[in-house]
């Protein structure tokens, strides 16, 4: 897709692409630009600032398209499978044409693809061009190839007269199949994602040792050269975030519903009661000065692990969940379509068989039909109270399928096969995050480790050179190298052990995120890894201070002897 089609896809003119994106990003550039050169125009290196934040400006637009092509494509394929499930189970049906893109264009939870259908439904409906012909032409447009080809395929079928039920059907795993090859293609993203992380943390650290130890060789201050790595390690955490949601097809365990199963219930319960307790513990460290900074900004942190903790038994009951479901689903079409259609009389008969966690919701999900609840409100109920955003998602095809009349055995065994297929999907997701962790775990400690060597480094050689110009003793030698060696100010050695430390840990917090958003699970898990992360951090401080005051005390013991 050429730069023109994509803007024509976003619903812009090229001259209002123009307007509203280019020559504001340009203005933009230029007056922050032309601020930050008169902020920095005399603080020697910062002078680069202005200049970075003018080309970031003019490549702002081409990169604005390029994210907002890729955006289109992940939504499209994070929501391919529920889509091509969906569709293959109302054309049991035996529904025309234009009933099933009458239907399926009311989905507005699949996102993008809901989209190209209203726009397909809307080229035969009202301009008269028909459904086929309506299909080959959006699928040129289409960011997403697994969608592309499947609407070139649809295309043929409707021209050709091919009955709906049968080729959607057949469709099935033509479709999650090439679903499948794109999931692990954007899985393969990952490995790339580690090589990205891995080599700007590496540049980070270098930034950082360099800041601490050129005040030795310039005149210049630790603080504002500090400030240029942290806007640099800002900048790289967002990138990360924006390389994600970009290139790696998107997965979510639970679901955002106001129903709620019980661990978010009790997770919500837990959060509401530790938040305050982290700050009030923060306050009171901080102000009260018992302890360094570092030190208590990670006492404080601590209790947050608890809210990770509970998160993370969340997920897992969920997971076991999402395990027993496509056996469920399965069992309920088969003996529904066996009975005739009695969803009562099935679930009734069903409670006596085991499946395992989904006992309990089986259950509450009988007594509500048995009392009389609306149907679509106890399935609700169900998915809700499972906290899956898989079995949400595929209850509702369920249900939609059940309401219109449409063939309950067909559509348990589409649902139940595709449903399988993710979980597979998922597990080696999951199992490849698992690994990127403790990649990511790695890279702190050794980042930490690093810039808290050169922190100490600068110290030793802060006092080698304040005993150096001491004993000098003649205040002209002492001038003379006093303009040679830039010797940093004492105080500003705890302010820079400080700061590293806050920069380090707003990188462990974007750090957390950006592992959650990869495996998809709750946002509350973060605090997990953000909590072990700050701990990692501190103690790798702590070692480092312990290990050079005992290899460097001794050295000066033996010196002196």
């Amino acid at each position: 897709m050429n730069p023109l089609d994509i803007i024509n896809y976003a619903g812009l003119t090229f001259e209002d692409f123009l307007k509203k994106r280019v020559f504001p990003a340009i203005m933009l550039s230029l007056f922050l630009s032309a601020l930050t050169f008169f902020i920095f125009h005399d603080k020697g290196i910062l002078v680069i600032v202005p200049f970075f934040i003018l080309i970031l400006g003019f490549f702002a637009a081409p990169l604005y398209l390029f994210i907002l092509y890729e955006k289109k494509r992940v939504e499209i394929d994070s929501t391919i499978h529920l889509f091509i499930t969906y569709i293959g189970a109302i054309a049991s049906l035996g529904i025309p044409r234009g009933k099933l893109f009458e239907e399926a264009s009311k989905k507005g939870e699949y996102g993008e693809i809901t989209n190209i259908v209203k726009r397909i439904y809307y080229l035969a409906r009202c301009w008269g061009l028909g459904f086929a012909k309506s299909c080959r032409k959006i699928s040129r447009f289409v960011p997403s190839r697994v969608f592309s080809e499947f609407l070139d395929r649809f295309s043929a079928a409707l021209d050709f007269g091919e009955p709906l039920d049968v080729f959607l059907w057949e469709e099935q795993k033509a479709v999650m199949d090439s679903y499948e090859v794109e999931y692990k293609k954007s899985l393969r993203w990952l490995e790339v994602l580690q090589d990205i992380y891995t080599s700007l943390l590496i540049s980070f650290a270098f930034v950082v040792v360099c800041a601490i130890l050129l005040p030795f060789v310039i005149e210049y201050s630790m603080l504002d050269l500090l400030a240029i790595a942290f806007f640099f390690l800002l900048l790289v955490d967002f990138i990360l975030l924006l390389f994600v949601k970009s290139f790696i097809v998107g997965h979510k365990i639970s679901h955002n519903l106001k129903i709620k199963c019980k661990e978010r219930l009790r997770l919500e319960k837990v959060f509401r009661a530790l938040i305050p307790l982290v700050v009030l513990l923060a306050i009171i460290l901080i102000g009260l000065n018992f302890f360094s900074l570092d030190m208590s900004l990670t006492l404080a942190i601590t209790p947050l692990l608890l809210i990770g903790i509970v998160a993370k038994l969340e997920e897992n009951a969920i997971l076991s969940r999402d395990n027993e479901f496509p056996a469920f689903i399965r069992s309920l079409g088969g003996a529904m379509s066996a009975r005739g259609g009695s969803i009562i009389g099935t679930l009734e008969s069903l409670r006596a068989h085991d499946f395992g966690v989904l006992n309990e919701h089986i259950e509450a999900l009988y007594r509500r039909l048995k009392l009389g609840t609306n149907k679509s409100e106890a399935w609700e109920y169900f998915s809700g109270e499972t906290g899956s955003h898989m079995i949400y998602e595929f209850s509702c095809i369920f249900i939609d399928v059940l309401n219109l009349g449409g063939d309950v055995l067909k559509a348990s065994e589409i649902i139940s096969n595709n449903f399988t297929r993710i979980l597979d999907l998922r597990k080696l997701r999951l199992q490849m995050v698992s690994g990127l962790r403790g990649i990511f775990y790695g890279s702190v400690i050794a980042v930490a480790g690093t810039v808290f060597i050169g922190l100490e480094s600068a110290h030793i050689l802060y006092k080698t050179f304040l005993e150096m110009v001491s004993s000098l003793g003649s205040e002209e030698i002492t001038s003379m190298v006093a303009n040679i060696v830039s010797i940093p100010k004492l105080a500003d050695i705890p302010t820079v052990e400080s700061a590293i430390f806050i920069i380090l840990l707003i990188h462990a917090a974007f750090t957390a995120i950006l592992i959650k958003m990869l495996d998809g699970g709750n946002k509350y898990a973060a605090f997990l890894d953000f909590v072990i992360m700050t701990w990692l951090i501190f103690l790798t401080k702590i070692v480092i201070e312990v290990g050079s005051s005992y290899i460097f005390g001794s050295v000066s013991t033996m010196t002196s002897l």
